[in-house]
């Protein structure tokens, strides 16, 4: 009986061993699977989320509104150049010869192809505006830092996707596609979800006496978007499972020793 008993012990003790090194592993299975979580994505750095600037303007009279971004290419950047107007700039990207004109919405542009119209902006209010074209190439799986401009942005996504995420939730763009920020000051982040490389024209419509972009934090209580931002890593899922990753493992401990002080007590009984 005695030896039954031992059995039995050893049965119970080794299924907890393998208990507590399998449960560990399978939380952490669901932690990568898991959206929003820490194991989601890390912040851009230098070489991952490259932006360069392609054209910058400033002029103090802004045509009459709803202003959109009138984005054409053009056979060569000279016919783009000289296509190029007060509140237009003509850049090179992806191959191609563009022309980003501010204006209302329904125009065209002598030798331009329409590719798209991107608005209605949401200007700010200023003595004098900066209008700069941007273009930032970054790598899937990281995002930017938490900050606000002191105007309107928009986006047009060239190849791959790109998240941009605010207190009023999470938009993706991909290739071919665009988009328009809330208005000036709101936090924003630019995150890069997809399988490969993100290539995403910026426009940017801003007040000429402050800086292009500030850092800033989101609203307390928001849930975090990744280590990219200034929130907390951990969410409530995330402690949720770490929590389980612990108390199961010594809950199996418990059990184990319980069962082995049970299998000791039977013995001596029956040893005495």
């Amino acid at each position: 009986m005695m030896h039954g008993q031992r059995r039995g012990w050893v049965h119970v003790s080794g299924l907890a061993t393998r208990l507590r090194v399998v449960i560990p592993a399978f939380v952490l299975m669901v932690l990568a699977a898991l959206p929003g979580t820490a194991a989601a994505h890390d912040p851009c750095s230098a070489t991952e989320s490259v932006s360069k600037g392609l054209g910058e303007k400033t002029t103090k009279q802004l045509p009459a509104g709803p202003l959109y971004w009138r984005l054409e290419t053009f056979a060569n950047k000279p016919a783009a150049d000289g296509a190029a107007g007060p509140v237009a700039i003509s850049f090179e990207a992806g191959g191609k010869a563009w022309l980003a004109t501010l204006a209302a919405r329904g125009g065209t542009t002598s030798g331009g192809t329409l590719v798209a119209e991107i608005g209605p902006l949401p200007p700010p209010q200023a003595a004098e505006y900066r209008l700069r074209v941007q273009e930032r190439v970054s790598q899937p799986g990281c995002e930017g830092d938490i900050h606000t401009h002191p105007g309107a942005e928009a986006w047009y996504i060239l190849a791959g996707e790109q998240t941009v995420i605010t207190p009023s939730g999470k938009q993706t763009i991909t290739a071919g596609q665009s988009l328009v920020a809330l208005p000036s000051g709101t936090p924003m982040q630019l995150a890069y979800r997809g399988t490969g490389e993100s290539d995403a024209l910026t426009f940017l419509l801003l007040d000429a006496a402050q800086p292009n972009s500030t850092p800033a934090t989101f609203p307390p209580g928001m849930p975090s978007t990744g280590s990219g931002g200034s929130q907390p890593r951990f969410g409530p899922r995330y402690v949720a499972l770490i929590a389980l990753a612990v108390t199961l493992p010594l809950v199996f401990l418990l059990l184990g020793i319980r069962a082995r002080q049970r299998g000791r007590a039977r013995s001596e009984e029956r040893l005495g």
